[in-house]
């Protein structure tokens, strides 16, 4: 983040959005319609009113403004907006627009992220693994398991999400390990795989009411 000319008091970057200052985060969140993770931002209602706040995407050495950013309330205090997927390298949540950042402009407040970049251009392979669902309609539990096929790397990111829950699964996972949610019946659950900067589901479940 950076303030600008104003104080460090004054702007707080963290989840916590009840501090007495502007205070804003992006956290990365998983689109299913995508099937990638993409930002979103959230803020409280005193960095909201502040300032016309703008969204500017650096991407392949070319950086793009995306226009006003559309919070919305979510509850309380808190504010949210989403950002389109895309390749980002940076990200700038900023009051200027991208020809002001371009140009230099001094006197900036907002927040900046910083998007990691693999280490090799060699790509990583998809692991080839097969899970599957065990569910208890009377606990409203799922069970995964892993059946077949590759193991998953220690290095890769495995998420459960669906169903209201996104829950991670620590790594390395090999054939025979098992990971038990709390999903509707209705719900329709993937196995997410991340790693080196892809993203892919890997399996799918759908509930008995989905």
């Amino acid at each position: 983040a950076f303030e600008g000319e104003s104080r460090p008091s004054e702007l707080a970057v963290g989840r916590d959005m009840t501090v007495d200052a502007r205070a804003g985060f992006v956290a990365p969140v998983y689109d299913d319609d995508a099937e990638a993770f993409v930002f979103q931002l959230f803020a409280n209602g005193a960095f909201v009113d502040y300032a016309d706040w703008r969204l500017a995407i650096l991407a392949d050495g070319q950086l793009t403004s995306e226009g006003a950013v559309p919070f919305e309330r979510i509850e309380g205090d808190v504010y949210g907006a989403g950002v389109s997927p895309g390749p980002v390298d940076r990200l700038f949540l900023v009051d200027a627009t991208a020809e002001e950042l371009q140009g230099g402009t001094d006197g900036l407040s907002g927040i900046v992220v910083l998007v990691g970049r693999p280490s090799t251009p060699e790509s990583v392979t998809v692991p080839q693994a097969r899970f599957g669902f065990d569910y208890d309609a009377d606990a409203e539990t799922l069970t995964v398991t892993h059946e077949e096929g590759d193991t998953v790397s220690a290095s890769a990111l495995l998420v459960i999400r669906g169903g209201g829950v996104e829950e991670r699964w620590p790594t390395p996972v090999a054939v025979g390990d098992q990971r038990t949610v709390t999903v509707p019946s209705d719900a329709t659950v993937r196995v997410i795989w991340a790693d080196g900067g892809q993203q892919q589901t890997i399996d799918k479940w759908t509930g008995p009411d989905g």
